[in-house]
């Protein structure tokens, strides 16, 4: 039901061709030459090199990006909508120098919206963000995991919550895609497809990420109804990564999924946590605003 919503006049792709009947060979001569230029003009179209595009066992859903479903240690929390974690993606020696490096940069954290980020009441936490050219380790791990090159990264960002501090109800992609792309990326109908974050330290209470729409399994449920059962909570974990899918793939529209609205619950003891968004196409880097760039730090390389 929630996806029907969502789902309303959304540029649909070739979804349709897979659905006709067979008829005459000549028919399916004429479907699969008209399949075959669709294919070729989806990848013209979109800025993603042949020798990166993952085999088909990769994808979690065709609507969603490809990730690295071999990745070692890669277990899913739900199947629909996907959403993986990866206990000790980041060691804590790595996790302890991210935090040392982030510490003194910290500022009150934004909210994104189509004009860039925004102070927002929701978020109470603070954050800061890192250059692309002092994390290439971090990177490189990311890239393999998500399957995704590192020029579809936005610059890490790193949060810290102080207790009481919290993240709102929220979606990390953007309301809704553009045929022509963004000026900061100029994929049709871009959007964040992919978000890791990924846990600096240890919270035994408090501070855990709620998906309030999915149930411990990841299946749907109502959070007003009595009796509804609990959310899908997960636990802060030091260098655990989670991953989750907050908007579609191109030819679905580049839209929301809504099911995967979570919050960062108010901390009880500090959080530390790092995300990492991917976009469909590269990140024209020079067209970030200010707020989204990352800052040069140190000369500590991660």
């Amino acid at each position: 039901m929630i996806r029907r919503v969502f789902r309303n006049n959304v540029f649909q792709g070739p979804d349709y061709m897979y659905a006709r009947p067979l008829q005459t060979t000549s028919a399916m001569h004429s479907s699969c030459v008209a399949t075959l230029l669709w294919a070729a003009l989806c990848l013209h179209c979109l800025p993603v090199s042949l020798a990166l595009m993952p085999r088909l066992e990769l994808w979690p859903s065709p609507q969603f990006w490809p990730i690295n479903r071999q990745f070692p240690g890669l277990r899913a929390l739900s199947e629909d909508p996907a959403i993986f974690a990866v206990d000790d993606l980041l060691d804590k020696e790595t996790c302890e120098k991210l935090i040392a490096k982030a510490a003194p940069h910290m500022r009150q954290s934004l909210v994104q919206t189509y004009e860039g980020y925004v102070p927002n009441e929701a978020r109470t936490s603070s954050d800061g963000t890192v250059d692309w050219s002092e994390v290439p380790s971090l990177h490189g791990i990311f890239s393999e995991l998500l399957n995704m090159p590192v020029s579809h990264f936005e610059p890490l960002k790193v949060s810290r919550y102080e207790p009481g501090q919290c993240f709102k109800l929220h979606n990390d992609g953007l309301p809704g895609g553009s045929e022509v792309g963004l000026p900061i990326c100029a994929a049709p109908f871009c959007n964040r497809v992919v978000t890791l974050f990924v846990y600096l330290r240890d919270c035994a209470d408090g501070g855990a990420t709620v998906f309030p729409l999915l149930g411990p399994s990841g299946e749907m449920r109502d959070p007003e109804a009595l009796g509804g059962g609990p959310a899908l909570s997960i636990q802060p974990k030091r260098g655990m990564g989670v991953i989750h899918f907050p908007s579609e793939m191109p030819l679905h529209g580049g839209v929301r999924d809504e099911r995967v609205c979570h919050e960062g619950a108010a901390a009880i003891s500090e959080k530390w946590i790092c995300q990492q968004w991917g976009w469909t196409g590269p990140l024209i880097r020079e067209a970030l605003p200010d707020s989204m760039l990352g800052q040069r730090w140190d000369d500590v390389l991660l």
